[in-house]
């Protein structure tokens, strides 16, 4: 599987950049490393379109991680309002809430490390973003958070099988909410809506 079209992983790895978008809560500097079929997300906000996302994303990580993950996507860019020209404030909408992946024992020719997973079905399945047209047009922002699954994890007390229940999560309430600490890893891509 190609994570970088451009240079390696480890150079990657190696910037100082956040990981999560300006002013996103929680912070995180560590890279998870994500890619939907060849295309790798080569910096964070890297452009993608709805057809290239609409799969569940492989993900992975420059180092070997011990242990069970939970992945959690968010758009953090849905408009409260759908009303042309007046789409603010922005709300947020949880594509994904994917627990039980485990580290690849071996480095990929990338030197990534996949996580795997052999039933990504939730407990909030990955949705594909879908982001509206608007105008002027408005990138939708999707960040990946990468969570240790430890013994303090609780399941969702939380139907998400429904749109309603996804949208307008509270990103700190819901990492509480499953006893989760502070990511591990995370990056975001973009999606605009045409």
């Amino acid at each position: 599987m190609k994570f970088l079209e451009i240079g390696s992983f480890a150079a990657l790895a190696g910037l100082a950049l956040g990981q999560t978008p300006a002013g996103f809560e929680p912070a995180v500097e560590a890279n998870l490393a994500v890619s939907f079929g060849s295309k790798a997300v080569e910096e964070p906000g890297t452009a993608f379109t709805k057809e290239e996302t609409a799969s569940i994303p492989t993900i992975g990580t420059a180092e070997p991680l011990e242990g069970t993950y939970i992945l959690a996507v968010i758009d953090i860019s849905v408009p409260a309002a759908f009303t042309p020209g007046n789409y603010e404030p922005r709300r947020n909408m949880l594509h994904a809430l994917v627990s039980g992946f485990t580290s690849s024992a071996e480095a990929n020719e990338e030197g990534i490390y996949v996580l795997e997973n052999a039933d990504p079905a939730g407990p909030a399945a990955y949705i594909g973003p879908s982001p509206p047209a608007e105008t002027p047009p408005n990138p939708h922002n999707y960040v990946e958070l990468l969570f240790e699954q430890t013994d303090a994890y609780k399941a969702p007390q939380v139907d998400y099988s429904g749109f309603n229940n996804r949208l307008g999560v509270d990103v700190a309430e819901l990492i509480a909410s499953l006893g989760l600490g502070e990511p591990v890893a995370a990056n975001f891509f973009n999606v605009t809506g045409v």
